[in-house]
């Protein structure tokens, strides 16, 4: 007799010797109490010896993976028999290999070591599938166990009469449908891994260096804006927009962030002012685009409003919030993936407020007061009665900035301005007046309880960008001629427009050539506020806010 034969035959009944019927209470008394029964032999042979696995172990070696199933690390292998593969066809080697990393996991899972009726085993391909219990059948997602805990030296082998289809995530969803590929490369650039050297596992030496089962820390900054998507223990809802609609989009916002293409910075790449765009540009495309959980269109319909991911990870968008959300999905088809669902748009449902919203700056918030000796004190009023002030209800964030001068110099507060758009504003100042901490008014007179009377404040404004073609900072004053005023209203919250045209009065917004948005801030804007009364006049400044209104392209 053939002694290869021999041997084969003897494999197959040891292997035979450690199959158990999923099925029989028995075996897991059996297992349980015998847990030192282990065949001396790999996963991999395990699974060649076996005849019902032959397909399944045709499919590990063209994927390369039998090499890792004969190494000392433990894994589980769920593997399908041949009636259960018997109509399976990969797509392409990547196809073969997400689909048997979908069949194994790493540390062994005996049937016995079952927690409750069923816990989520983490696979090779990073999915999570449920290995439950259901009278005496165990079952690996909805494939039942057919034979199962052949423990051998490297972990352990279930068979199944079935396989458990790949689900994409958002990630692979998103990397692998094609249409989405604008998208997909601008967060797959943003990636970053680093090698992990003590939690890798060294598999032996080639041409004198160690090769590893390799552990990566993978990083994306993106992923806090879009939520963990490659991951499968959270679920989100995206909106995933068509190369056309990401083109429409980009095409549509991005003059709101034209940098300046003079650079005075010699360290910067030429590229920058484009590079800064498009970063700045995409960035803001894919605000609103992600929530945490799984929502179907019915239950989006019923919500008054949706929070973002970006609102829970970033400070500046911690009050963000998306009304009237069924707007940004209505047109769209959805399709549920491992780790959430996807909505499809053939074309973005974005409002100017996401990407240009209107500047406010606080009073309190100044850059730089003039002269020196002018006492400046940041009043704050904490409570909400009347009783505190009687406009308190009209005072932005409940504080403003008064300005006291000392001698008779012209006192100034300057402001700096950051995230201007590249785009035209119209610009107002909010003041306050002398009366503002009163605790009773006489509404009727106009003044205050104790008969005082106010008097108002004669200003000037110094707006300061940069130009187009220019590097350096050009001014703009607006200040009280024949057809314009800037005087304070002395018993009223006065919301004034600054940007008027000198000759007729009337609103003229001030076109900004570059953006400063991004991390340097650059080029800068500032407002410069002087009052400039004269005697009679009130010398005393008291500053609730700043806004820049856009008026938008």
């Amino acid at each position: 007799m053939n002694m290869k034969y021999i041997c084969h035959s003897f494999l197959c009944l040891l292997l035979a010797a450690g199959l158990g019927s999923c099925t029989s209470p028995l075996w897991e008394d059996h297992y349980s109490s015998h847990v030192d029964e282990i065949l001396d032999i790999t996963l991999m042979e395990a699974i060649k010896a076996n005849p019902d696995l032959s397909t399944f172990a045709s499919l590990l070696e063209s994927a390369g993976l039998d090499e890792r199933l004969s190494a000392t690390q433990s894994y589980t292998v769920w593997a399908p028999d041949n009636d259960a593969l018997s109509g399976y066809q990969p797509e392409d080697q990547e196809d073969l290999l997400v689909f048997l990393k979908n069949h194994i996991s790493r540390f062994p899972y005996p049937t016995s070591g079952l927690e409750g009726s069923s816990e989520v085993i983490h696979m090779l391909d990073n999915k999570r599938i449920s290995f439950s219990r259901s009278g005496n059948d165990f079952y690996f997602g909805s494939q039942r166990l057919v034979s199962c805990n052949t423990t051998v030296n490297n972990g352990i082998l279930h068979v199944l009469d079935g396989y458990e289809s790949y689900v994409p995530n958002i990630w692979e969803f998103m990397k692998n449908t094609p249409g989405f590929d604008s998208i997909y490369n601008y967060v797959a650039s943003k990636e970053v891994y680093t090698f992990m050297e003590s939690a890798s596992t060294p598999l032996g030496v080639e041409n004198g260096q160690t090769v590893y089962d390799s552990v990566f820390r993978y990083y994306n900054p993106l992923m806090y804006q879009i939520g963990r998507i490659k991951e499968e223990d959270s679920t989100y809802t995206i909106i995933l927009p068509t190369n056309e609609a990401w083109t429409e989009m980009y095409d549509s916002i991005s003059s709101y962030f034209v940098y300046n293409p003079i650079q005075t910075d010699r360290t910067r790449p030429a590229n920058y002012p484009d590079s800064m765009q498009d970063n700045t540009v995409k960035s803001y495309m894919l605000l609103n685009m992600s929530f945490s959980g799984d929502y179907s269109k019915e239950l989006i319909s019923s919500l008054a409003y949706m929070t973002p991911v970006e609102a829970t990870n970033y400070y500046s968008y911690a009050d963000a919030k998306v009304q009237d959300p069924i707007r940004l999905f209505e047109n769209c088809t959805d399709t549920v993936v491992s780790n959430g669902r996807v909505y499809m748009a053939d074309h973005l449902v974005k409002t100017p407020d996401s990407w240009c919203p209107a500047l406010q700056i606080e009073g309190e918030a100044y850059y730089q007061l003039y002269p020196d000796s002018v006492e400046a004190s940041t009043r704050q009023i904490i409570q909400r009665e009347t009783n505190t002030s009687w406009c308190d209800s009209a005072v932005s964030e409940h504080g403003y900035l008064e300005v006291k001068p000392y001698s008779s110099r012209e006192p100034y507060v300057t402001y700096m301005i950051d995230d201007v758009c590249s785009t035209g504003y119209l610009i107002y100042c909010v003041f306050l007046p002398p009366n503002v901490t009163a605790t009773t008014y006489d509404r009727a007179l106009k003044k205050m309880a104790d008969t005082t009377v106010s008097v108002p404040a004669q200003l000037q404004f110094e707006l300061s960008y940069v130009r187009e073609g220019d590097t350096e900072m050009s001014s703009t004053t607006y200040e009280t001629n024949a057809h314009r005023t800037y005087q304070t209203d002395p018993y009223h919250v006065d919301t004034m427009l600054v940007t008027r045209n000198a000759q007729t009065g009337e609103p003229q917004p001030v076109y900004f050539p570059y953006t400063n948005r991004g991390e340097y801030g650059e080029p800068t804007v500032t407002l410069k506020i002087k009052n400039v009364s004269q005697e009679g006049n009130n010398r005393d400044t008291y500053i609730d806010c700043i806004i820049f209104e856009p008026v938008r392209n």
